[in-house]
């Protein structure tokens, strides 16, 4: 068995052959002898074994990505993947199965790309931006309040989009937890110089309210 070490979501891992699912390693590797002309002359199969090895290595280097091509090719678009990759590799860590590479199939023609993208960060950003999920004053009852990824696309999923204020840049800095009122759109526009957008989970397009 061969491990190698992969620079992941939570930080370094271990990536080892016998994790690995049977379909991805299920494979040949020749290696070509060119002549100096770059014209191949000979080849050889490397052994099972170096072919695992081999295979373990470009596993650790470019992560579940890698499995996705291999081993599902048509499950999702081009535009999905870098969502897809994100999902599994904060959910699942290393190497994910292939229930859970179907499971975030469901998850997708259930919630729509939009809608998980949001869910993800509400859940990282409890453990990572001082355990708020949600941009909202410490007066809020959501303010410290934690969410998984499952708790998190509970929370989204009767709602449409949400409603956020953002910066010059573009960067949200607030978020309602409700359709905001005049009042509220009011505050974030003249006091702080915000604007205020409703990202729409259906075409996961921004609309600017104010």
């Amino acid at each position: 068995m061969h491990s190698y070490i992969r620079g992941a979501t939570y930080g370094w891992v271990d990536v080892n052959t016998g994790g690995l699912p049977q379909q991805f390693l299920n494979k040949r590797i020749s290696i070509e002898i060119l002549n100096e002309q770059g014209e191949a002359v000979a080849s050889n199969y490397v052994s099972e074994a170096d072919k695992d090895s081999i295979l373990t290595a470009l596993y650790a280097k470019h992560g579940v990505i890698l499995l996705i091509n291999e081993c599902y090719p048509h499950l999702f678009s081009e535009e999905e993947l870098q969502t897809v990759v994100n999902i599994l590799e904060t959910l699942y860590k290393i190497v994910p199965s292939d229930d859970e590479i179907k499971h975030v199939r469901h998850l997708l023609d259930t919630h729509g790309e939009s809608r998980l993208i949001f869910a993800l960060d509400m859940s990282e950003s409890s453990r990572h931006r001082m355990g708020q999920a949600l941009l909202v004053s410490s007066k809020s009852p959501y303010y410290s309040k934690h969410f998984s990824f499952d708790e998190a696309i509970e929370f989204l999923s009767g709602r449409d989009g949400v409603y956020y204020a953002t910066n010059s840049e573009g960067v949200r800095c607030y978020d309602f937890i409700d359709m905001p009122n005049k009042k509220q759109i009011s505050n974030q526009v003249k006091k702080d110089g915000y604007h205020v957008v409703f990202l729409n989970f259906k075409d996961g397009k921004e609309y600017e309210i104010a």
